[in-house]
């Protein structure tokens, strides 16, 4: 269904100047509150600055972005809804609190973001995951990373890491 926005014409610079504050806005917080810079908001603001326009200059970018904010956002209203309805049913403040700081949830979270932006890429440049039967070195290199064999080993390294960490806590 066509917004306003595309009807009228302005759709492609108006996505330009949204991806341009977004990024904007989430690398001058990020520089900020990291202070890898130092406390200077003028520094910050120019890093930040720079950065953006970098983005918004690079064409699949806009892709990359438009893609993957709707189901971040669609993630996050879930998550939302969830933590609503248990709070509805009863479950108390610091209990969701503690949910929240869960590594476990963290992971799973962190998981399902990447995921989200590793689909975004993939729809603005195309299968760049895919293993191709071809020769050369970035072909070989995702044919040995996406082998039954080491995915399988680092699984299963995941889990005994878990597990030696789950038992050295229980004394």
């Amino acid at each position: 269904m066509a917004t306003i926005f595309e009807a009228s014409g302005v759709g492609g610079a108006l996505s330009l100047v949204f991806v341009f504050i977004l990024v904007f806005a989430v690398m001058y917080a990020l520089l900020k509150k990291v202070g890898f810079l130092g406390k200077s908001d003028g520094l910050n603001a120019m890093v930040a600055f720079i950065f953006a326009m970098l983005t918004a200059m690079s064409p699949g970018s806009e892709i990359v972005i438009g893609s993957f904010l709707p189901w971040f956002f669609m993630f996050m209203f879930l998550v939302l809804m969830i933590f609503m309805f248990f709070m509805f049913i009863g479950v108390n403040n610091e209990s969701m609190e503690n949910v929240t700081k869960h590594s476990a949830v963290i992971t799973v979270a962190l998981i399902a973001i990447i995921a989200m932006f590793l689909l975004a890429l993939t729809k603005a440049y195309g299968p760049f995951l895919m293993v191709t039967q071809g020769t050369g070195f970035w072909a070989t290199t995702k044919r040995l990373i996406f082998s039954r064999n080491v995915l399988g080993l680092l699984f299963m390294l995941i889990i005994a890491s878990r597990t030696i960490s789950f038992l050295g806590e229980n004394k």
